[in-house]
């Protein structure tokens, strides 16, 4: 799926409001105060696809000058109205390829949308940054895809790139069907130029459920160093 694709699927979710995640998501709260007393002050945050703006009001709380980059052109012009202060600061784009400017960010955030890329993007996302990086960056990773995931085994994979897999749209979990996995090994070759301060696997084994969801689901919570 290219950018356009994407944009446009997560533009027409938003319109009909199927995706309502507007609460900030407690493991990225509770590892960024791991690290709250490393962070300035007046910590400058990027949030790569940050949807709705659940983590927005967490941000604003702690005092911090917030910047985002969001495919969905309507979901950012909600936001711009909701936080007036950040209107400047969120941008609508391609994170993979987006220009800061000047910007130094003291704190870089993903809750589970660099993971929507190849492996090789995810890469270039990383090295684009460097430049916008303060002498002292940090990065939260919140639910990076573990290849004990079950939809690990259902996808199809690119021979080029083991880690990334493509589904069947009307079979699902993922949407857009597409989704990048990790193990231990590949999570620390992502980040090798980064020192890691923190990094759990999440395994959670559904017994019984109402909803259609895999019966074992498993993530990554990072914390690094630049």
């Amino acid at each position: 799926m290219n950018y356009t694709d994407f944009s446009n699927h997560y533009d027409e979710i938003y319109k009909s409001n199927l995706q309502r995640s507007i609460w900030p998501w407690s493991d990225l709260v509770s590892k960024v105060m791991y690290i709250r007393s490393r962070l300035p002050e007046k910590m400058t945050v990027l949030e790569l696809g940050c949807g709705q703006g659940a983590n927005i009001n967490f941000f604003q709380a702690l005092g911090a000058d917030y910047h985002s980059v969001e495919a969905s052109p309507h979901t950012v012009n909600q936001l711009r109205e909701l936080y007036p202060q950040y209107a400047n600061n969120l941008q609508v784009g391609n994170f993979i390829e987006a220009d800061y400017g000047s910007v130094k960010f003291d704190l870089i955030v993903d809750r589970a949308s660099l993971t929507c890329n190849r492996t090789e993007d995810i890469q270039r996302c990383l090295k684009g940054l460097e430049k916008n990086m303060a002498d002292e960056c940090f990065f939260v990773g919140i639910d990076w895809y573990s290849t004990k995931h079950d939809e690990y085994s259902r996808g199809k994979s690119p021979k080029e790139d083991p880690f990334f897999r493509q589904f069947e749209l009307e079979t699902a979990f993922f949407h857009p069907p597409q989704m990048h996995f990790s193990d231990e090994k590949h999570l620390r070759e992502i980040f090798k130029d980064f020192e890691i301060l923190h990094l759990e696997e999440k395994t959670t084994v559904h017994v019984d459920t109402f909803k259609q969801l895999p019966r074992t689901i498993s993530s990554w919570n990072l914390v690094a160093q630049r």
